[in-house]
């Protein structure tokens, strides 16, 4: 039959072995989060930058299409050749 000195023993043995997984756990944990921002935050500067490539893109196609419709516009009115 255990003593009670040996059952405080393996209580606390227990009790070493279950805060040792916790504190594993609760590591794999924020390593786990770290990782999860950091892939956040590179996809929201990928994103910010996809949109202002975009964004440029798409005003300087409007720039162009204005230029060439002004130039047109211009052509018309002074009776020229543009056409």
């Amino acid at each position: 039959m255990a003593t009670e000195q040996e059952k405080t023993r393996a209580d606390l043995s227990e009790l070493l072995t279950s805060m040792s997984h916790d504190a594993k756990g609760a590591w794999v944990a924020q390593r786990d989060l770290a990782i999860l921002l950091a892939s956040e935050k590179a996809a929201q500067g990928g994103r910010l930058a996809i949109g202002g490539i975009v964004g440029l893109a798409l005003f300087g196609i409007a720039l162009v299409m204005l230029s060439i419709a002004g130039a047109y516009c211009w052509g018309r009115a002074l009776n020229d050749l543009a056409s």
